[in-house]
């Protein structure tokens, strides 16, 4: 069984080759959106979907999987081993480091924010975090990159608000120069942002 947390490439890309011999699962808008690829082969669509949320038993474990809505992406799927204690959050988690956020694939900065938030309410203090970027993590790691992503979002805001270029705005980031990391800097963070009030003017 292959699991997509969500429709990107290096999420999906391997699934024509395992859905030859494998059950692909995936959240119903991963496949959808596959589907409206037009070149992408028919063995690698999710033959397993769900809208809400799924549970496996596997290897003598619970397996919880659950729809985070309008985060990274509209289709995000977030792992939870149960009996492990541990909880893999795909790209909704960057340990470290600022996140992508596709909004042209259904994501939002508030949605990702709300879908942590949720989260963490639920995870038990010991809970083992795996990210998609990054070390693997812990509670306060996910707490912190949380808090991360709302402090300098409104950083940025403030900096569109008052008209700043990004130049402007990203001196005011200098305290969070080390999230920008990979292949999302703070130049591309801050795009991200501005991107995100266009496309939400009336988002808090």
């Amino acid at each position: 069984m292959i699991l997509n947390t969500h429709v990107h490439g290096d999420h999906t890309g391997g699934n024509p080759f395992f859905g030859e011999t494998g059950s692909i699962i995936a959240q119903d808008n991963v496949r959808t959106r596959l589907l409206n690829q037009p070149q992408f082969p028919a063995a690698g669509l999710p033959k397993l979907t769900y809208k809400q949320q799924l549970q496996l038993h596997i290897n003598g474990d619970s397996i919880r999987v659950v729809h985070l809505p309008q985060g990274h992406t509209n289709g995000d799927s977030v792992v939870l081993f149960q009996s492990a204690n541990v909880v893999h959050v795909g790209d909704h988690f960057f340990n470290g480091a600022f996140p992508y956020i596709d909004i042209n694939n259904g994501g939002s900065v508030s949605g990702f924010i709300n879908n942590l938030r949720s989260l963490l309410s639920t995870l038990p203090q010991d809970v083992l975090t795996i990210p998609r970027h990054g070390p693997m993590g812990d509670l306060e790691d996910l707490q912190r990159a949380v808090e991360t992503i709302e402090v300098t979002r409104s950083i940025i805001r403030s900096g569109i608000a008052g008209q700043l270029n990004d130049d402007q705005i990203a001196e005011q980031l200098t305290d969070y120069s080390r999230w920008g990391q990979g292949f999302i800097g703070i130049a591309r963070w801050i795009s991200i942002i501005r991107a995100d009030q266009q496309a939400f003017p009336s988002s808090s």
